[in-house]
């Protein structure tokens, strides 16, 4: 199973990096678009500091997070802080994906994506991006939306 397959009804950290700015979000609406080429869309509010960065840098990465503390942890660094006042990777330990975006320690996979077009949806914007390399890092459950209620 590639990673692609496992990013429906969970939780992720969507990271990218602009100039030296890393940050990150998390997001819930991330889906397949596409089998060939393969596509993803991810629904992120325009208000979202990671926005604004994916809109320069034209990349992202869309990362899985595992169904343990640890998931749950990062999910609640970078989905209560902005960016914008906050540095949500000093406090934890990350690694550089081929595409240059921050890759949390403990995240079970990561699809490194380019954007491809902003689509608006009412009160987001539709990210249409195309995998570029997609890696599993270790194997374990991934975290899921019901783990945060």
């Amino acid at each position: 199973m590639f990673p692609e397959q496992a990013i429906e009804g969970n939780v992720f950290l969507i990271t990218t990096s602009y100039k030296g700015k890393l940050n990150g979000c998390t997001a819930a609406w991330v889906s397949r678009a596409s089998f060939e080429p393969k596509l993803v869309t991810v629904s992120l509010s325009p208000e979202r500091f990671t926005f604004g960065l994916i809109a320069k840098s034209k990349k992202f990465a869309i990362v899985l997070l595992p169904n343990s503390k640890i998931g749950v942890d990062l999910s609640k660094i970078f989905g209560f802080h902005s960016g914008r006042n906050y540095d949500k990777f000093a406090s934890i330990k990350y690694f550089f994906s081929s595409l240059e975006n921050p890759i949390p320690k403990g995240a079970l996979a990561y699809l490194d994506c380019i954007l491809v077009r902003k689509i608006k949806a009412g009160d987001h914007i539709l990210l249409l991006a195309k995998i570029v390399e997609q890696k599993w890092i270790k194997k374990g459950k991934v975290l899921k939306r019901e783990k945060l209620r």
